[in-house]
Parts: C-alpha cells; sequence; structure tokens
C-alpha cells in the first residue's frame, strides 16, 4: 500500500471537520482584514507581525494538532467504509435495475441530462445493522411489476451476493437456473457456470463471479424460497478505491437487470408479499 493509499484511510469526526472548516474561513477573512489594514496604515507594524504570527505559525499548527488527535484509522475506519457502501452506494445503483421509459432530447440543445423521473426507479428497500458487514435489499421496481430479493456480504477483500428465487418453483436446482439464465450469464448451453467461472455481468465484467454449485434456502415474510450464492475476490484497496466500488455496485445492477428481462416470472415476487421486507 503507497502512502496515498494510507492517507486515505484517515478519516475525522464531523465535528471536527466542522470546527476545521469554520476556523479555516475565520483564518481567511482575518488574513483579507490584515492585508488591506497594512495597505491603508491603519495598524502598527508590531500589531501586523504578532497577526501574521498567529496565522502563519500558530494556527496551522495547532490544525495539524487538531487533525492527529482525533484522526482515526485501522479497523473502524473500514467498518465505517463497509457500511456506507452497502447503505448508501449499492442501494443507489440497484435504484436504476428498471430503465423506465425512454427521454430523449436533441444533446445541443439540452445539453445537461435532466434528472431521472422518481416514478421510473426502482425503490430499494435495505435491511442493514450498525457495524454489520452484511445488507438485504428488497427491489422494488415501479408499476408494481415484482419485487427482487438480494443479500450483499462484504469483508473487505471478498463479497458474497444472494440472489433470491422467489417465484421459482420449490424444487429448482442450479441446473434450470443455467438454463434460465444462460444468457445473461454468457454461458453456452454445454457449460456448467457453478463449476466455471462466469462473467459477471452480461457484458462480460472484469470481475469474475464465483458460483456456489447449491442453491441456498432463505426466508422472505416466512415464505422460503431459494437463492442463488455467488462470490468474488475483490481488490486489495476496493474500500478507498472509489472507482472499483462504483464497478462493482453498477455491475451489480446490470447483472440484476438482465435476470429480470431473462427469467422475470423466477426472480421476481409480487408485490404485496414483499411490502414487509425481509
Amino acid at each position: 500500500m503507497n502512502f496515498l493509499s494510507q492517507i486515505s484511510l484517515i478519516s475525522l469526526p464531523v465535528w471536527v471537520k466542522t470546527a476545521l472548516a469554520a476556523l479555516l474561513i475565520f483564518c481567511l477573512f482575518s488574513g483579507i482584514y490584515i492585508f488591506i489594514d497594512a495597505i491603508t496604515g491603519k495598524t502598527s507594524d508590531s500589531a501586523l507581525s504578532a497577526s501574521a504570527y498567529l496565522l502563519g505559525i500558530i494556527t496551522p499548527v495547532s490544525i495539524l494538532g487538531v487533525v492527529f488527535a482525533t484522526s482515526y484509522a485501522g479497523e473502524r475506519n473500514l467498518t465505517e467504509r463497509t457500511e456506507h457502501f452497502l447503505t448508501k452506494t449499492i442501494p443507489f445503483a440497484l435504484a436504476t435495475v428498471s430503465e423506465g421509459e425512454a427521454r430523449y432530447r436533441d444533446p445541443e440543445q439540452f445539453p445537461a441530462s435532466p434528472h431521472p423521473n422518481p416514478q421510473n426507479r426502482a425503490k430499494v428497500l435495505l435491511n442493514h445493522r450498525r457495524g454489520a458487514c452484511k445488507a438485504d435489499y428488497l427491489v422494488h421496481l415501479p408499476r408494481d411489476r415484482g419485487a427482487l430479493s438480494l443479500c450483499v456480504e462484504l469483508n473487505v477483500r471478498r463479497a458474497n451476493v444472494l440472489i433470491g428465487f422467489p417465484g421459482a418453483a420449490p424444487n429448482i436446482t442450479t441446473a434450470d437456473v443455467a438454463r434460465k439464465l444462460s444468457h445473461s450469464l454468457g454461458i453456452r448451453e454445454d457449460e456448467d457456470p457453478f463449476q466455471i467461472l462466469a462473467a459477471g455481468s452480461v457484458a462480460g465484467a472484469r470481475g469474475l463471479y464465483h458460483f456456489n454449485p447449491t442453491l441456498m434456502r432463505r426466508s422472505l415474510n416466512s415464505r422460503p424460497h431459494n437463492a442463488l450464492s455467488c462470490s468474488m475476490s475483490l481488490p486489495q484497496d476496493f474500500l478507498w478505491n472509489a472507482a472499483e466500488r462504483l464497478y462493482f455496485a453498477q455491475d451489480l445492477a446490470i447483472m440484476l437487470r438482465a435476470f429480470v428481462y431473462e427469467w422475470p416470472e423466477g426472480v421476481l415476487m409480487i408485490t404485496s408479499e414483499a411490502a414487509n421486507g425481509e
């Protein structure tokens, strides 16, 4: 890990960030005031020297002292980054699972993209406990088309994803899943995706999911259903590399969107059954 990566692991409490921002603003305006005062000659040389000493030496040293005294890294920082990824980044990406209606525009006349219509975005419900490295999601598609059930577990260097099949038959097997989602998984009919590496998205993502050859049993509102378990090894700098985190979340949304289009009756549950969450 290089020096910049180590620096990026350091975090400050919110109150310290707020206090430092206020102090820096105060120093900025104080410096402007002293500069104007020095030009107009209203302040004595000794007062100017004392003010410059205060703003140029004592204040920066004090700020550094506060930063080193209140900053934290290590497990606490990684735990907070994990929680933020599970509760902020992934839900934001999952809201795009439903594409909605196309809204074309002339890019020369309207260069800025319009804000998404809330009615065309999926509604993401979250089940997460503070400090936990696991979160459950219910992704409600618009116009009561149904809901996706999935779970993401993140342990710094590895991610596990459980994708539910509440609409499928209770005796479904991995072979059935392979046949139904062969196009989404990017496999041929003679391949077994649960014994080989399969692409993480229909676009052939760089990361590869390892599929568990056995379906797991989960429960939604006391209703058991099968779930496909897949895992992916993560880069060493995943939690402090924004590009890697965004890539994982967007790729997951692309894969789930493909599942919905290819096998909606197996992947989706009716909205009334998912109304109370998992």
